[in-house]
């Protein structure tokens, strides 16, 4: 069975780290590889400590299924924890190379082609694209609405929550856009005021909108694409019958 390796998505990340200019300053370097707007300086250090946990997550994928190479994976581990362990966002990013560097990434490169044969494609970052910017329009639709207040609130803040999930993909997969998009759609269930206003035209159209983009995210995730249609056909179901 295959699943969501995080291989590839690191393997990018440190691959631009090591490569940017040693002069260049560490929140620069961070916030370009990890997709951070500057100067969100709260964001980038809640971002690099994700990434430090997919890190680990990797390691432990690894060894579990290549128990034969875990003293090498340990080993580039503990690199790359060195490197994060002494992360100084005030200097340059030389502070981070020293400890881990290109000649590192070459581990890296066998633990990425190790896990390509259990794992499933990345996902295509045009598609990425689309989905978010279909997923922008429809909060602006929503915003511009005749939305109960209350209800409306809800919609933007989930729809904007999955938003926040595809902008993180490179850090922490498709398992979180999952999730938001089964907490929207499974709401129907226990808010009458959600599951009233979303019982229209308009509600079949943010139905639809989520289920495309649940079909771009739910192998990745290990859920096979019809149970997520599955719940969004029975909260349509149960919106109708009441």
């Amino acid at each position: 069975m295959k699943f969501e390796s995080p291989a590839p998505r690191i393997q990018r990340i440190l691959e631009s780290v090591t490569s940017t200019s040693s002069g260049t300053s560490a929140k620069d370097a961070w916030s370009k590889a990890l997709g951070v707007p500057k100067p969100n300086h709260a964001k980038l250090l809640i971002k690099i400590g994700e990434f430090m946990e997919t890190t680990e997550a990797l390691k432990n994928q690894m060894n579990e299924l290549f128990n034969d190479l875990a003293p090498q994976t340990d080993a580039w581990y503990e690199k790359v924890k060195e490197g994060f362990d002494k992360i100084d966002l005030t200097t340059s990013i030389s502070n981070f190379q020293i400890r881990y560097g290109k000649n590192d990434n070459l581990y890296l490169k066998v633990i990425a082609t190790c896990m390509n044969f259990h794992s499933h494609p990345e996902l295509d970052i045009e598609l990425l694209t689309e989905a978010r910017e279909s997923l922008n329009n429809l909060t602006e639709e929503v915003i511009a609405s005749e939305l109960d207040p209350k209800v409306k609130s809800y919609i933007t803040k989930s729809l904007r929550k999955i938003i926040s999930a595809l902008e993180d993909y490179q850090i922490s997969g498709t398992i979180p856009v999952v999730e938001a998009i089964e907490t929207m759609m499974g709401h129907a269930f226990v808010d009458p005021e959600y599951r009233e206003a979303v019982n229209s035209t308009f509600g079949r159209k943010i139905i639809d909108t989520l289920g495309a983009v649940a079909d771009l995210v739910s192998i990745n995730a290990g859920i096979q694409p019809e149970v997520l249609k599955q719940l969004g056909q029975d909260a349509i179901k149960f919106l109708i019958d009441g």
